[in-house]
């Protein structure tokens, strides 16, 4: 039964080309509901269309309530603008830029702007990591893992947001601990103080309510063509 549509994709089936598929959607910044995931989403679209495939997007309110193939769908996000800069004795470096690195910027972080003193947390997702330490108002810096701080910090404590800084090990790239420091990655958000959801670094943004999470279906050529 399935030998003819087999028979379909074997010519068309190349590693080369799956590759190329790979490095093309890989250039999208692909949160759901998100510019960057509708642009993958079309994208993909046009290629099968390309190829002889009827190719249909739909698309789902992105608006944290309506609910499709049994999932909640997010809330949309989109970012304009987004850096973080770590002011010192008279001098200011730039540790995060979501237009050079995007992956700097937690994902769904929420707009914010400001500048906040630093206390850093060896690791701060036990309570007790917060024994004679004031954080309201500040930015914590941690190693710890970030929705744990998260709570402790922002939502109980009322930190001003998060700085995380620390390294991701995920195979087959593994990195020992001696590794240089291109092993290093630096994630960072702001919230607003007392919120329960993550706040965008400095800059601007938005999260449009009519933003739409799309999924791309489609319906493969005839075997006879």
């Amino acid at each position: 039964m399935i030998e003819p549509w087999l028979e379909v994709l074997r010519p068309r089936v190349r590693g080369e080309r799956a590759l190329d598929a790979v490095r093309e959607i890989a250039r999208h910044h692909r949160i759901q509901a998100s510019p960057g995931y509708d642009d993958a989403a079309r994208w993909l679209a046009g290629t099968l269309a390309d190829e002889g495939f009827d190719v249909r997007i739909e698309e789902v309110a992105a608006d944290g309530r309506s609910a499709y193939l049994g999932c909640v769908m997010p809330e949309g996000w989109s970012v304009r603008t987004a850096t973080a800069d770590l002011v010192a004795a008279g001098t200011r470096e730039r540790i995060a830029d979501f237009a050079s690195e995007p992956l700097s910027l937690v994902q769904r972080s929420a707009p914010a702007r400001g500048t906040y003193p630093l206390v850093a947390l060896a690791d701060g997702t036990e309570r007790e990591h917060y024994e004679g330490v004031d954080v309201r108002g500040r930015v914590v810096l941690t190693e710890g893992a970030v929705q744990r701080v998260h709570q402790l910090a922002v939502v109980e404590r009322g930190a001003a947001g998060l700085l995380a800084y620390g390294r991701r090990l995920v195979p087959p790239t593994l990195r020992s601990a001696r590794s240089s420091a291109d092993g290093v990655v630096r994630l960072h958000y702001l919230v607003e103080r007392g919120a329960t959801r993550p706040r965008r670094t400095a800059g601007r943004g938005s999260r449009p309510a009519g933003t739409r999470r799309r999924r791309t279906r489609s319906t493969p050529p005839s075997p006879t063509d």
